[in-house]
Parts: C-alpha cells; structure tokens; sequence
C-alpha cells in the first residue's frame, strides 16, 4: 500500500510481499527466452538462491538483462545481502537503472560513486536518476551524459511511478533503436526518459503518461 505527502510516496507491505518468491518454471523460461528485454524491478536480492535462479534464466544477460533493486525498506531482509546479490546481476546486465533513493537505502555512497562503481564491475550502462536533479548515464565507453528534468507548466502531484517512467523509456529506446554509444545518442534517450517522467509526475496513480504535445 502507498500513502502520498505532498506528492512523495510512502509504502507499507502485507507478509506476502515480505516474502514474495518468484518461480520459474519452464513457462517462465519460455516466455524470458522469447523477450527482446527481460526488465527486473523490486527483486528480492537478498534472496542469493533466487538471485541466481533469475541469472541463470536469462539468456545473453549482457544483450538483454536491465535492472532496477528499486529497494523498499519495508521489504528488505538483509541489506548487506541486497547489495552482493544486486551486484551480481548488475555486472552481468546490460543496464542498471539506480536513483538517490535506492544508494540511501542500501548504503552505496553518493549517486555519482555508485554509478562509476556499477559501470567499473560490468554493467554496460548505468541509468542514474536524481528527482527534481534530473538524470545521467554512463554509457559502455565510459562517457557519461546528464539531463535535467523536463519543463511542464502543469504542477507535480504524484512522483510515484517516475523512476519506472525513466526505466520503461529507456528499455523501450533500446528495443527501438539499441543501446546507446555515442554521447548524443545517450542524451536522446535521457530526453525521452525525462519527458515520459515529467508527464508521470503530473498525474495521480503512478501510471506511466506520454507527454502531451
């Protein structure tokens, strides 16, 4: 459950989310296999069993695998867990996506550190967003490309929903036009994850909103 103050989201979790398991069968490996992307968000990784269920169910993790922890206090077992098992999947994956929140929770220094160390262990691009400060990445040549938030006349009333806006665009772009390498061709994208976030922002249910025109 979520409760908004001022727009900014608060969560409490019921025992099943507390001990949420993910199973994949063979259905689940079907369906992965068949993925242009396999995006994974919120999953428990300090769980290292199921951490390595999930990496071992990935085909061509590196070509296809983008993660997000997205941690939630009330859903973390073990933080120290958390981060090994994160580690893990974001040195195999092609990217990470990280907001300020998430270094907070789990411990990992200052945002512009966490993206360096995340890029340095393996993942091939890091997504690093920063509310109101925008968003950067740091592509696999090492570059790295910011973007501040894009301008909406309508007010913000729910910023729920605004860093998996930036993850869905990013995944989408990828599928459209494939990862980034240039510093423009990061920018376009930061752009497009920017204004999907802003159109999010300025409507209540964290559903993800396109820009209006």
């Amino acid at each position: 459950m979520s409760e908004r103050e001022d727009g900014e989201p608060r969560y409490s979790f019921n025992e099943a989310a507390w001990n949420r398991r993910v199973r994949i069968g063979e259905a689940e490996r079907a369906a992965l296999d068949a993925a242009s992307l396999v995006v994974v968000s919120c999953f428990p990784y300090d769980d290292h069993a199921q951490a390595d269920e999930l990496l071992a169910a990935v085909r061509d993790p590196r070509e296809r695998l983008l993660v997000d922890p997205n941690p939630r206090a009330g859903m973390l077992h073990d933080a120290a867990r958390f981060r090994a098992g994160f580690a893990r999947a974001a040195a195999e994956s092609l990217l990470v996506k990280i907001g300020d929140d998430d270094t907070e929770l789990l411990g990992l220094g200052a945002l512009a550190d966490a993206r360096a160390e995340l890029h340095a262990t393996g993942s091939r691009l890091v997504l690093a967003t920063e509310g109101a400060r925008g968003a950067s990445v740091q592509l696999e040549g090492g570059e790295v490309v910011a973007a501040g938030i894009a301008p909406d006349p309508r007010p913000i009333v729910d910023t729920m929903g605004a860093g998996d806006a930036c993850l869905a665009a990013a995944a989408d772009a990828i599928v459209r036009r494939g990862a980034p390498r240039t510093p423009a061709e990061g920018e376009a994208m930061l752009r497009t994850c920017m204004a999907i976030a802003a159109a999010t922002c300025r409507e209540h249910g964290a559903l993800l909103r396109m820009p209006t025109a």
